[in-house]
């Protein structure tokens, strides 16, 4: 687990809301939301409902629908499950993406 996350899950449990976690965290409910999601807590009736939907097997976009949510809102409430992210071993999509930001970076300067 990293730093980050730790800081998370303590906050969390210290002040017993997402809102708390972020804010102490410094980073953004959504994020917050998203760790904590990511380390099966579960937070609102609205992550319970779509975990357990995500378990029964429906889709992201049946599960949205079912909710009455776009699919981007849905992503805060079930586990990431995209890959790690900043991994020592990165795609060709993620090193091209991080040298054009990092281009991107230098003309801002």
């Amino acid at each position: 687990m990293e730093k980050l996350e730790e800081t998370v899950l303590e906050y969390y449990e210290k002040g017993g809301s997402v809102k708390y976690a972020a804010r102490m965290s410094g980073i953004s409910e959504y994020k917050a939301q998203q760790i904590l999601s990511n380390y099966g807590v579960v937070t609102s009736e609205t992550a319970q409902t779509a975990l357990k939907l995500y378990e029964e097997g429906k889709s992201h976009e049946e599960i949205a629908k079912i909710m009455g949510i776009t699919e981007n809102g849905l992503r805060r409430y079930l586990p990431y499950t995209r890959g790690p992210k900043n991994k020592d071993n990165p795609t060709i999509n993620a090193v091209r993406i991080r040298k054009c930001r990092e281009k991107k970076k230098g003309r801002e300067a």
